[in-house]
């Protein structure tokens, strides 16, 4: 007998558009559709796929198992290292070719999508969509960022430098009064928490900045906006969550079956 996996990813993996047989039992009846056994007596249907009883416990027992949380968290990290590596494939190719592939934000959100559904254990719904949505902007995100800002800290630094220049000629007679007014031993340092405040508060400015520059330069280029939302959409869709129908036990014969069980 085939082994058979105790989890919906592969139930996922079965074939639910046609029942299954195996050579020389089309008389005898249909064969399960995970462990390819003849069905002899009664079977179960999973979202139309035919099972039989063993299989159906099998698989009721891998959907009922297991914690959410480390689901999640497997979903997490799964997504965190698909954003990176879909960083890594965008801004290569920018350094390569020298030229901003917009459309490779679409499969960043596919590689994104896909991680967190293996993640997921392929279970899909509302938390793992968003799971992957906000990776699969972040990746995004850190790729234009990657793009806009060392140019822009560039100009500020060379802006900096021209004031530097220019400010001790015309600043010159003022800091003479204050060096007169404040001996260097009276001057008090600035504390150690202060920097450490101004250090986070940087910090944080420049990820909500990074976090907006996609949406900031979509007004200058709004295919590539598009291209960004599609690419959400891409991963959100991803994991969706599909509805297991467990139905059963229907009598391979004529005779009465029992209501269909939703999962």
């Amino acid at each position: 007998m085939a082994d058979l996996p105790t989890n919906p990813a592969d139930a996922d993996e079965l074939q639910f558009d046609q029942a299954e047989y195996t050579e020389g039992t089309e008389a005898a009846g249909p064969s399960c559709v995970a462990c390819h056994q003849p069905i002899h007596h009664q079977y179960f249907q999973l979202n139309g796929a035919i099972l039989c009883g063993h299989c159906r416990e099998q698989i009721m027992a891998g959907l009922n198992s297991g914690s959410w949380f480390v689901r999640f968290l497997k979903a997490s990290l799964f997504g965190f290292g698909a954003a990176i590596a879909g960083f890594a494939i965008y801004f290569g190719i920018l350094k390569v070719t020298g030229y901003q592939i917009g459309l490779i934000s679409i499969l960043v959100g596919f590689l994104v999508g896909m991680a967190v559904r293996k993640g997921s254990e392929n279970r899909g719904g509302a938390l793992y969509q968003l799971t992957a949505v906000f990776f699969t902007y972040l990746a995004i995100a850190a790729s234009y960022s990657a793009l806009i800002l060392p140019e822009a800290f560039q100009e500020m630094e060379a802006q900096q430098q021209a004031e530097a220049q220019a400010g001790p000629k015309a600043a010159a007679p003022v800091e003479v009064e204050k060096a007169a007014a404040n001996p260097p031993e009276k001057v008090a340092e600035a504390p150690v928490s202060i920097n450490a405040v101004n250090l986070i508060i940087g910090l944080v400015f420049l990820f909500g900045l990074a976090l907006a520059i996609p949406v900031i330069s979509g007004f200058s280029n709004p295919i590539g906006l598009l291209i960004v939302a599609f690419a959400l959409w891409e991963a959100f869709k991803i994991n969706r969550k599909t509805p297991l129908v467990i139905t059963g036990p229907h009598l391979v014969g004529p005779g009465p079956n029992l209501a269909p069980a939703h999962v």
